[in-house]
């Protein structure tokens, strides 16, 4: 089975949506409660719990990500600004300059922290180059974790930043690290894999499939990576890399489907992105839900939500401008165009504006099945005008933290 790491992390609770019942909308009352003793573990600049995971140990662990200013998700959203305008302004691409480089929005360091559900302990604490753990998943009797790196230190030529490019993160960094612990507290580092390409910034996901641990990388320079560990050696399985040009930037979601690794890509190629599954001799099949109606997947950059639920695979998109799409099919391997149900294309907006929905749903933030429901917490913009707004002469959502929990 697949083993997801992400956390639902700190949303506000809003509305609810019958997934296995399309339509029927309904109000989430359950209660819920605060398990961190102080707001970011005494320390502001963990801006949110970014995975988790519950291992046999009996402990729950939380990765946090650390800045001062949530700059991660800015270099997206500005690349998505040039995706729907096939240009990125030089006010834009100035702004993101500068949110790369400054210093008011560095890091202290990424941190994991764990609880038996009475008394929270650090467990590990990066250096500042290393924003946050992204990824913690369990495997073969150890906990691993996924780091992100984040664009302290000295900026690169400006040639890496051309207007256009793709480049969003400082390629002088070491890239990410996967660490491993068997008792919690101790921690060393797995070299190889991921962690050759100082290009690899992030990794996005760590997944368990049929006894190996799939790791999948965010890089917008040589393109984004796929890896299998046993425990011991490592295994590269996809490059989304065209003649040395990135192909795809990210690899933002892996299950297992079918039997098979599944995941989801940010801006492949031609497409916005695409669902691809691996096989065992090495091919990929394309499963990248396709309508005729261009407004379902209008402005859409990038996978985010991977999930097979009630025997349909549900997949769900990055949105800033708009929303994001959730769609599912019972047969995507042979689902035509316009054979996938669209649940909504504007984060919930038009369908369920009744219940809460609304197109500052950005994406997908997590999920999980918890006894037969599908849950799903989302990430929210602000669309409120803003100095920044002013300044540049155009619409910068804020990304205030804000959030739903659907079901």
């Amino acid at each position: 089975m697949a083993n997801r790491s992400r956390a639902v992390g700190a949303l506000c609770l809003a509305a609810g949506l019958g997934l296995g019942g399309v339509g029927h909308a309904m109000t989430l009352t359950t209660d819920f409660h605060n398990l961190t003793p102080d707001r970011g573990m005494g320390s502001g600049l963990n801006k949110y719990g970014w995975s988790a995971v519950a291992p046999s140990d009996g402990y729950l662990y939380v990765g946090s990500f650390n800045v001062n200013v949530d700059y991660f998700s800015l270099p997206t959203y500005l690349g998505q600004i040039a995706a729907a305008d096939d240009v990125l302004t030089a006010a834009t691409d100035g702004f993101r300059r500068f949110w790369l480089g400054n210093p008011a929005t560095a890091s202290t360091g990424g941190e994991i922290w764990r609880t038996d559900g009475h008394v929270w302990e650090q467990v590990l604490k990066t250096g500042p180059e290393e924003v946050g753990f992204r990824g913690l998943a369990e495997y073969k009797g150890a906990i691993y974790a996924a780091s992100a790196n984040g664009p302290n230190g000295p900026m690169p030529d400006d040639a890496a930043y051309e207007v256009g490019t793709t480049v969003t993160y400082d390629p002088n960094r070491d890239g990410t690290k996967i660490y491993r612990s068997f008792d919690g507290t101790t921690w060393e580092e797995v070299s190889g894999g991921p962690s050759d390409n100082v290009f690899n910034t992030s990794v996005r996901s760590l997944t368990v499939i049929d006894h190996k641990l799939y790791v999948a990388t965010e890089n917008a320079v040589t393109g984004a990576e796929l890896h299998s560990f046993d425990g011991t050696s490592w295994t590269t399985e996809v490059v989304l890399n065209d003649g040395g040009m990135p192909e795809g930037i990210a690899i933002s979601e892996v299950i297992e489907y079918k039997g098979k690794p599944t995941f989801g890509t940010w801006l492949s190629g031609d497409q916005r992105f695409q669902v691809l599954q691996l096989q065992n001799d090495g091919s990929l099949v394309d499963l990248t839900p396709k309508f005729s109606d261009p407004t379902v997947f209008d402005q859409i950059t990038g996978v985010m939500e991977l999930r097979e639920y009630d025997g349909q695979l549900y997949v769900g998109t990055l949105g800033y401008l708009g929303g994001f799409a959730l769609v599912r099919s019972s047969d995507p391997h042979n689902a035509g165009i316009d054979e996938w149900e669209v649940i909504t294309s504007d984060g919930f907006g038009t369908e369920f504006a009744a219940q809460g929905g609304t197109s500052a749903n950005a994406y997908p933030w997590s999920s999980v099945v918890i006894d037969g429901v599908y849950y799903l917490g989302t990430f929210q913009t602000n669309s409120e005008s803003s100095v920044i707004d002013e300044k540049l002469g155009f619409d910068v959502p804020l990304l205030d933290g804000r959030g739903q929990i659907w079901y």
